[in-house]
């Protein structure tokens, strides 16, 4: 590409990014038919951002190529209804463009889009606690509907902010160990700041299952990340826990209490998400192989809704199954794994990194993995607008590794010189 064709490429990226977390998270056909548009204006622009076969490891690349292939013949041919799943195949193909395109990035380019992550987090964290503490309870130009008296920042849900943020954190925490281990203060400060609205946000937000898998996904990846402390003065390592409970317990301690107390007395029906996973096999009987099409989980379900659950449920509330019952359970397997098998892959090549590059690709990972956790009580990634971020930061994992890999490659040789 020639010298202003990359910036160029990382601003289309970022604004696409900025627009996915900004409005609602593209839950509107307005939104998601614009990220559309711009995805696919990057595929025209810049045919080369996506046609690279050097850009994805050969294993997950051929099965998600075989899937992609079926999708489309389900969507035209099988689907319950084509124009529902058409319109889930669009946004789907433009996530897909999104990732390749991230994957084409420089490595400052890479570097920028994961900051922007972070800022957008914070910044969207700081909204929304300006909107619930000063009882204006707006989502933008909406007033809220729902979840009114906790933080949601520029979406609606509160979980679905919250899956926004599972993802941001931990960028802002790899950078801020980052600045420490280069002995930054300026970028120490900066991401500081950042790190305490949004831990605020996420605390006064009161989404249960996010903290939790926050948690855990910090917690299972720990230990390779200590095992690199090593590098980092003794000072850092006290500092980090340090911050960590200062900032988690900041603010919206009685938010976060409140709302684990309750969960005692909500875990026999997990607020209606037991009634509807208890018919899932009834769903998967029908639908478990061939699949009902992308996207027709609310059209099909009223079929199936038992009587104790007086509204519409036009999700599962649990990403894997829904994908099950819209693309078939062989089909949303090989998905699931091939995302599993790039996170392990880029997690693993990325233990020979530099510290500085290893630690942004742990905060990448653990913000995945938070995620996918998720999926397990939720729907975030059927908003168009998270399914954004997440594949860019997946991309963006995959990226610093591929040039982590060229590094070590030029160090062995100079070495073998």
């Amino acid at each position: 590409m020639t010298s202003s064709r990359p910036a160029l490429l990382e601003a289309c990226a970022a604004l696409i990014l900025i627009t996915s977390a900004v409005l609602f998270g593209g839950v509107y056909a307005w939104c998601y038919a614009g990220i559309a548009a711009a995805a696919f204006t990057l595929l025209f622009i810049f045919p080369e951002a996506v046609t690279d076969p050097k850009l994805t490891p050969a294993p997950p690349q051929l099965m998600v190529l075989g899937v992609l292939l079926y999708v489309v013949l389900q969507t035209f041919f099988l689907s319950k209804v084509p124009e529902v799943s058409k319109e889930h195949l669009l946004q789907w193909s433009s996530c897909l463009i999104i990732f390749l395109t991230v994957r084409k990035l420089g490595r400052g380019s890479v570097l920028r889009i994961l900051v922007l992550t972070g800022v957008l987090g914070a910044l969207i964290s700081l909204y929304g606690i300006f909107e619930t503490l000063t009882f204006r309870e707006h989502v933008l130009w909406h007033s809220k509907e729902a979840h009114r008296g906790f933080v949601t920042g520029t979406y609606f849900n509160r979980n679905h902010y919250a899956g926004l943020m599972e993802m941001a954190i931990p960028l802002q925490l790899a950078y801020l160990i980052r600045s420490v281990s280069k002995r930054s203060l300026a970028q120490t400060m900066t991401f500081l700041i950042l790190l305490i609205p949004s831990f605020a946000g996420l605390a006064l937000s009161g989404a249960r299952t996010a903290m939790t898998c926050l948690l855990l996904s910090a917690l299972l990846l720990s230990l390779p990340l200590m095992r690199r402390f090593g590098e980092v003065s003794p000072l850092s390592r006290l500092f980090l826990p340090l911050l960590l409970g200062v900032s988690g317990l900041l603010w919206g301690w009685d938010t976060v209490s409140s709302r684990f107390s309750q969960a005692v007395f909500q875990l026999h029906s997990l607020e209606g998400r037991v009634a509807v996973w208890e018919q899932m096999a009834a769903i998967l009987r029908d639908y478990g192989i061939r699949g009902a099409g992308l996207g027709t989980f609310g059209w099909i379900f009223p079929a199936y809704q038992p009587a104790s659950l007086d509204y519409a449920w036009l999700h599962a509330h649990q990403d894997y199954l829904e994908l099950a019952v819209e693309i078939g359970i062989p089909a949303a397997a090989v998905i699931v794994l091939a995302s599993g098998w790039l996170m392990v892959h880029v997690l693993t090549k990325a233990c020979a990194s530099d510290f500085s590059t290893y630690v942004l690709i742990w905060g990448c990972c653990a913000g995945l993995l938070s995620l996918s956790l998720h999926g397990l009580m939720d729907f975030n990634l059927a908003l168009p607008g998270q399914t954004v971020v997440f594949f860019s930061v997946l991309a963006a994992a995959l990226r610093l590794s591929d040039f982590e890999r060229k590094a070590s490659a030029v160090r062995g040789v100079g070495t073998d010189g």
